[in-house]
């Protein structure tokens, strides 16, 4: 039987432990990167090491796993918006506010740091960096500026399921959608990359992850304590679907994960809300964007002592999130948002700024 529709926090629009996981999983993709990731590209003996980014069950999506949870964060936080907001076009409004004005500046400053002193061999063209402006390059099959914008195609296909869902009217009709999605999700994963599965289609209709985002959408049903038999079945399938579409190893990781959230979902982890990690997740969107490049650069300048060069590179980024947070992305958050409300009839309902907690 559904339970009452009640929201068990304090705030509406604020979830400290969403925020503390969001500081967590930006921490440790920026960490991953610099020890990891570093070491396997650059290597910190002078030359790529292929082998530090193979861990010993024999699967390299340790470093994703932070990823993977924020695609259960924007399943939990999007379906929150989606449920608070009436039309299409103010969903629009609500993401591009907030993802694009820090992206362009993120992706501009990686382009010209790599332009200015690249780290190693890799060049940008310009139209490379053009078609990186849209967000879109995944779809049109052109590399990345940074390795980490690889996740920003697959949001953006999430999000355009959820604003179809908006734009006719269906949201009433999520369950059923997921639960196709995910069936159609498990048939790639078992039948792999052949007809009918194409490479393009497997993109935008997020088959590797719809696992994910259904997760999140039902834990956030569960937050609000309108769940029932039929999201418990769902979240099942998530979880088969998960082993579908990784090793068994990674799978119990990830399932851990999901045991998480079902404390968070429950109001059963406050203790995550500390102020470091709520910083964190207050500025993870931009320190997502801003860290890799330009801290391998600094890494390679320090060669001489790698440690103190990871150091001055977590510092940087964190500073230089905080700079993007504050000096452009709230204020253009604000003003996009002011500006959609503005031209909103006095009785449409808008999409609070602090309801939006998803990063990409």
């Amino acid at each position: 039987m559904m339970t009452a529709n009640v929201e068990p926090t304090a705030s509406k629009n604020r979830i400290p432990e969403i925020d503390a996981l969001r500081g967590i999983c930006a921490a440790t993709v920026m960490l991953y990167h610099y020890i990891v990731r570093y070491d396997a590209l650059i290597g910190f003996s002078g030359h790529p090491n292929p082998a530090a980014d193979v861990n010993l069950t024999g699967f390299r999506d340790w470093g994703l796993m932070p990823v993977y949870v924020f695609f259960i964060i924007s399943g939990f936080v999007i379906y929150m918006t989606v449920s608070r907001i009436k039309t299409g076009t103010q969903f629009v409004v609500s993401r591009a506010s907030r993802l694009f004005p820090v992206y362009w500046v993120a992706v501009t400053l990686t382009y010209l740091t790599w332009k200015l002193a690249p780290a190693y061999a890799f060049t940008v063209p310009i139209k490379q960096y053009l078609i990186n402006l849209t967000m879109l390059q995944t779809f049109f099959m052109v590399p990345s500026v940074d390795g980490v914008y690889w996740s920003l195609g697959v949001e953006l296909a999430f999000y355009f399921g959820m604003w179809l869902l908006v734009f006719t009217g269906n949201l009433n009709k999520i369950r059923g959608a997921c639960l196709v999605w995910l069936v159609v999700s498990f048939l790639y994963g078992v039948l792999g990359d052949h007809p009918p599965f194409y490479f393009r289609a497997v993109l935008l209709m997020d088959l590797k992850y719809a696992h994910f985002f259904v997760a999140g959408i039902v834990f956030y049903r569960m937050w609000r304590r309108q769940h029932d038999l039929y999201d418990w079945l769902s979240l099942a399938a998530c979880a088969g679907n998960v082993f579908v579409h990784h090793t068994p190893g990674a799978a119990l990781v990830l399932l851990g994960f999901f045991g998480v959230f079902l404390l968070v979902s429950f109001n059963r982890l406050k203790a995550l809300a500390w102020p470091p990690l709520l910083y964190l997740g207050m500025i993870s969107y931009p320190l997502y964007l801003i860290h890799q490049m330009i801290g391998y650069e600094i890494i390679s300048a320090v060669s001489s002592n790698h440690f103190l060069g990871i150091v001055i590179a977590v510092v940087t980024a964190i500073v230089l999130a905080s700079i993007l947070t504050f000096a452009v992305e709230q204020p253009a958050l604000r003003a996009l948002r002011s500006a959609m409300k503005r031209g909103l009839p006095a009785s449409s309902p808008t999409v609070s700024e602090n309801a939006e907690q998803a990063i990409t």
